[in-house]
């Protein structure tokens, strides 16, 4: 019996270590899989696993297995196949029995991972979220927060998808928190920016930007160069939608280069169609539409989004409509709506069934037209979108009382735990003098005095910190103290400033209309009527001027107040240099002085008008003041790589070169002397001219030879 015992024995063994080597080799294929899972190797790799894996009954490298198939699928795009691996692999963890809390975390990635997939395809809503659900039930279960926080993130973008913005947010405020709590630097970003997302869905832009500039730093921090792009990406959007295209043009092409250095192939695509957005929205039709082609060859050879393809399609017909091309466009947008309303994206079916009715318009198909915006207003009437703002910005609130209990919380921990600190050391003192007393003849007595000791050392101790206490704040109040006292000072010499401006001014200009107004009523007695009608008429001028020089000057005034610029747009320079010449129309006229204007027509800056126009305004005025009759003033502008330099030359008399080089350092007029007494002579000076032109972030100087006139020239940064 022994030798077949033996053999028997033998056998077995050889058995164990033929399966030891095919469960090897199952891991390694895994490996190998996983290595190149976007490419057919990845197929091929997770195949050879699945069939030695099965032969061997080895369910978790099988498990294993059918999800890297599932992985190689997605990528490749066949996401049919992906869904169904994925769900084979969750079939096979569950049949492992005993549960570790290893296969839990199997089961549970491959219900989400089918659950993103589904979404990204495009399937029916309700078996996205039942994948998301079950991946959620194990992620809590097993209290995994960093995959709760997955789950619910996704969740909530899938709710935002489909209109559901209030329980989005409630669900991207959930895992934000939960991020936080872990110390998830790559998911508090992700979080902050779907949360822009979900405000620039709403047409909320400024707190869009705030969330999406939040992740910037985050992502850097970490290097995750698609989250950077992404940020940038959707900085660009905000702007684009809000038509400040100088800023959505900078943020665009900072995405395109990152995603582009670094082949990240979704982002590269992304950054594309924004860029042929931005052109599309400044009417380059053709660049538009070469833009858009080669973000969709991107789409079908790297990325593959159906999404992606809705939206594009829709933006190709706006092109279209722009050109007018309504075949084109109308076939365009009837592909973008079928796709959307087959997936289910509520928002573009939205945007489709307006772009329908407004191309049916304007084909005086009123009946099409009709029937379009009668969809469109049933279904964006539905989605209720005011009640889920003031529900998403109740939600936000919430979130922000949150953290401040939180922070509550977490100092009154840390102040237990500095009390529990203080009594064990109180308690090791006392111990310490405790047993060296013991050891003594006087133990009693010395026990007595030591607890007198104590109860002196707690109440010196509690007066000490009270009196720390107190010095902390009155630490606080003195540098709150300190802080309004230099906000007030600043305020005082702002107060000071423009009451100088004003008492100065204001008298100057009433004082020359007195005196203007007296002269004229003395020589209305003895001059004949024509000559009168003359009179009246330059009088009725000067008030209007001096009417327009109080505007001037209440309107700087209220802006240095109010601590703040007007806003920045972007104008004609040329036609807001003629509103200032038309000003003083009837001045030329009357000392018949030439004022061209040598602006190119065309020309856009992108500044302050109000400030530009006032600082044309008054230099020409004081061009005018100190030019004879019969001179002449040019204005022209020149570009420069930074900025835009105006020039104002006139053919008048003069300035000395001693006066040259204070002439911007306190408050004079901008010549040596006055060709005369009259309402023109403000003096305004020069002093507010600088002042506007610090403003605007630009310089300011003066060239001048006497008896052969001046120019001055001020620039204007480019943004």
């Amino acid at each position: 019996m022994k030798p077949y015992l033996c053999t028997l024995l033998l056998f077995f063994f050889i058995q164990s270590l033929q399966a030891q080597n095919d469960t090897a080799t199952v891991n390694r294929f895994n490996l190998r899989s996983k290595d190149q899972v976007k490419t057919d190797s990845g197929l091929f790799y997770a195949r050879k696993a699945i069939a030695i894996a099965e032969k061997i009954d080895y369910k978790m490298g099988l498990g294993n297995a059918y999800s890297l198939l599932g992985n190689s699928y997605h990528y490749l795009s066949k996401k049919d196949l992906a869904i169904e691996s994925y769900l084979k692999a969750s079939e096979i963890y569950e049949s492992i029995q005993p549960r570790d809390s290893l296969t839990s975390v199997a089961i549970m990635i491959s219900f989400f991972d089918a659950a993103y997939t589904a979404r990204l395809q495009g399937s029916d809503w309700k078996i996205v979220f039942e994948f998301y659900r079950k991946s959620l039930k194990i992620a809590q279960e097993i209290d995994n927060k960093t995959w709760i926080a997955n789950n619910w993130i996704h969740f909530g973008a899938s709710l935002n998808s489909k209109g559901n913005y209030t329980e989005a947010m409630d669900y991207f405020l959930k895992a934000l928190q939960m991020r936080k709590n872990i110390n998830d630097e790559r998911g508090i970003g992700e979080c902050t920016t779907m949360i822009g997302e979900l405000y620039r869905t709403q047409e909320q832009y400024k707190e869009a930007r705030e969330n999406y500039q939040k992740a910037i730093p985050i992502f850097e921090k970490i290097k995750n160069l698609s989250g950077v792009s992404t940020a940038y990406l959707n900085i660009g959007h905000t702007y684009l939608e809000e038509k400040n295209y100088s800023q959505t043009l900078e943020n665009y092409q900072k995405a395109y280069e990152i995603a582009e250095k670094n082949k990240i192939f979704p982002l590269y695509r992304n950054s594309l169609k924004a860029i042929a957005d931005w052109h599309k929205s400044q009417e380059n039709h053709t660049q538009a539409l070469e833009y858009y082609q080669k973000a969709l060859q991107i789409e079908r050879e790297k990325a593959k989004s159906k999404g992606f393809v809705v939206r594009t399609w829709g933006n190709i017909g706006e092109v279209y409509t722009q050109v007018k091309d309504y075949e084109k466009a109308k076939n365009y947008y009837q592909k973008s709506l079928d796709s959307a309303l087959r997936m289910e994206f509520m928002a573009d079916v939205v945007k489709n069934y307006l772009r329908l009715a407004d191309l049916y318009q304007s084909n005086a198909q009123f009946e099409k037209a009709n029937f379009f915006l009668r969809k469109y207003t049933f279904l964006k009437d539905s989605l209720d979108k005011a009640n889920n703002k003031e529900k998403i910005y109740i939600l936000s609130a919430l979130y922000e009382l949150d953290k401040k209990q939180e922070e509550i919380k977490d100092l009154a921990q840390k102040n237990e735990l500095q009390i529990a600190e203080t009594k064990n050391r109180n308690y090791i003192i006392g111990f310490t003098f405790l047993g060296l007393l013991i050891s003594g003849v006087f133990a009693f007595f010395l026990r007595k005095t030591n607890t007198k000791l104590k109860q002196t050392n707690i109440q010196l101790q509690q007066a000490n910190e009270n009196t720390q206490r107190l010095n902390r704040i009155l630490k606080i109040k003195t540098e709150d103290i300190e802080e309004k006292n230099e906000e007030l000072a600043i305020l005082n010499q702002q107060k000071n400033k423009i009451f100088s401006v004003l008492a100065h001014d204001l008298r100057n200009v009433l004082y020359g209309l007195r005196s203007y107004v007296a002269k004229v009523t003395e020589s209305l007695e003895t001059i004949e009527q024509s000559k009168k009608n003359i009179q009246t008429d330059q009088l009725n001028e000067a008030v209007t001027n001096v009417i327009n020089f109080l505007e001037t000057l209440l309107e700087w005034a209220t802006n240095q107040l109010d601590n703040q610029s007007n806003p920045i747009k972007t104008f004609n320079i040329h036609q807001a240099t003629e509103k200032s010449i038309y000003f003083y129309q009837k001045t030329c006229l009357a000392k018949n002085i030439s004022v061209n204007n040598e602006i190119d027509s065309l020309s856009l800056i992108h500044s302050n008008p109000d400030l530009v126009q006032m600082l044309v305004r008054n230099l020409l005025s004081n061009a005018l003041k100190y030019t004879p009759e019969n001179g002449s003033i040019r204005i022209k502008m020149q570009e420069k790589e930074q900025h835009w330099e105006i020039i104002i030359t006139d053919t008048g008399i003069g300035i000395s070169s001693e006066r040259l080089d204070t002439l911007f350092a306190q408050r004079v007029d901008s010549h040596s002397q006055s060709l005369s007494d009259d309402i023109e002579s403000k003096g305004l000076g020069l002093w507010l001219c600088k002042d506007s032109v610090n403003q605007l972030g630009g310089e300011i100087w003066a060239e001048s030879k006497i008896g052969r006139g001046s120019a001055f020239h001020f620039t204007i940064p480019k943004p």
